[in-house]
């Protein structure tokens, strides 16, 4: 698995030196956003589980919960797989970063009124109660907000500038939390709790699509139909790995609450907030700071750096994910207990030690996931999602009715592993012939 930069005479010394010069970016930018995630995370972790779970009870913890697992897959939709694909383009030649800024902008408008749309219909098909269809509602805008935000970040990712992304972090959560925690005290309904939190995913939204259209892509391209035509083919596949992405992560809830009750689906959600807040990991380590590298050197050719990457994040990855999944597992219960009063929410300690064990697997899966998109095989990771979330169905329709939340807890580890092994599957056939 020797690339170019391994092999030409002369090359390994200034290809080394760049992959230092490239280790330290790698390094300074996760620290910047693991550093603002550390600050903020555990705030919102304490918000959105705790606070939450204690003000609205199970009925209305499940309805938020249900609601924000909804969205999440509706709007999943949005990305259109143009984040990875922008950051992948943009970390290859800069020069697009106008011309795609502009397009993939005026795209997302349009998904997110389509994503809107389809709650809506969800919703209905679902026939949900008043208090769920408002806080539904609430969680399309909360969701807009957010997806804008997620789309000017992925210019931070492109350009290697996390500092602006961790900033933006910062500023988010301290508004989401603040506008939240707000209409909880004052109304205490899961439906205004939200849309105290998307009044701060707005604003913020707003503020970065305007520093990014005034610091980074101050000369932008108007529209040119025949571009987007030219692009669109080749983000469907992205666009593919975001939605079925979105839908192997979440739709656990949804069927639970479906299958079983809004307790139910409390239940499950509620460890599933743990597991959630460790993710921050992978996200920051693999999507926000590592892709971008991985991208750039893949498309220099320099498989070597990319492989020697690959498994140094990946030792790492294992150790915290072990280590993490571990100390969830021995303290589930009283952290259960401390977490919440109400004995029906205490009762899901046993799904915490189940799912906590699927964050060691998700962080290696999203390393490869990364891998593979750096490679140009968007149609593997869509096609492995893909079968993720045929499994990840079929398992729960069987599971859930026979063990409850904890067949659906069981189902997302085995989903997970499986999944894990068809990517490593993939990249050991690609890398070992480069």
């Amino acid at each position: 698995m020797l690339g170019d930069d391994d092999m030409e005479v002369g090359q390994p010394k200034q290809g080394q030196a760049s992959d230092v010069a490239g280790g330290r970016r790698l390094l300074v930018n996760a620290s910047w956003l693991g550093a603002a995630n550390i600050a903020v995370k555990p705030l919102w972790f304490v918000f959105i589980t705790v606070a939450c779970a204690r003000v609205l009870g199970a009925d209305g913890y499940g309805a938020l919960t249900t609601a924000l697992s909804l969205g999440a897959v509706a709007f999943a939709l949005t990305n259109f797989g143009a984040a990875q694909y922008i950051v992948r383009e943009v970390a290859r030649d800069s020069a697009q970063a106008p011309r795609l800024f502009t397009h993939f902008l005026s795209l997302r408008l349009l998904l997110i009124a389509m994503a809107a749309a389809g709650v809506g219909v969800a919703a209905w098909a679902l026939d949900y109660e008043r208090p769920l269809v408002l806080t539904t509602g609430a969680v399309c805008v909360y969701h807009a907000g957010l997806t804008l935000t997620e789309y000017a970040r992925a210019y931070f990712q492109a350009f290697e500038v996390l500092q602006y992304e961790a900033i933006s972090v910062l500023v988010e959560k301290l508004l989401v939390i603040a506008g939240g925690a707000s209409m909880l005290v004052a109304v205490a309904t899961p439906a205004m709790t939200v849309a105290g939190m998307a009044i701060g995913t707005v604003f913020t939204a707003t503020g970065v699509l305007l520093f990014v259209a005034r610091k980074l892509v101050p000369e932008r391209n108007g529209l040119d139909w025949p571009y987007a035509k030219s692009v669109l083919p080749a983000l469907v596949p992205y666009g593919l790995v975001s939605l079925l992405g979105m839908m192997f992560f979440r739709i656990d809830t949804v069927m639970v609450e479906a299958l079983l009750s809004t307790v139910a689906a409390t239940q499950y959600g509620l460890p599933f907030r743990f597991v959630e807040a460790l993710n921050m990991i992978p996200a920051v380590v693999v999507t926000a700071a590592g892709y971008p590298r991985l991208a750039k050197l893949c498309s220099e050719e320099r498989f070597g750096a990319a492989t020697r990457l690959l498994w140094r994040i990946a030792a790492g990855l294992l150790v915290v994910g072990v280590i993490g999944a571990g100390v969830l597992s021995v303290i589930s219960d009283p952290l259960m207990t401390w977490v919440t009063d109400d004995p029906e929410l205490q009762a899901s300690a046993p799904v915490l030690r189940v799912l906590c064990w699927a964050f060691p697997l998700t962080s290696l899966r999203t390393l490869l996931a990364a891998v593979l998109l750096s490679l140009d095989m968007p149609r593997a990771v869509a096609g492995g999602l893909f079968g993720g979330v045929v499994l990840n169905v079929g398992l729960n329709l069987w599971l859930i009715p026979q063990l409850g939340v904890t067949g659906a807890a069981l189902t997302t580890l085995a989903c997970e592993l499986l999944l894990l092994a068809a990517y490593a599957f993939l990249c050991h056939l690609r890398l070992r012939h480069r």
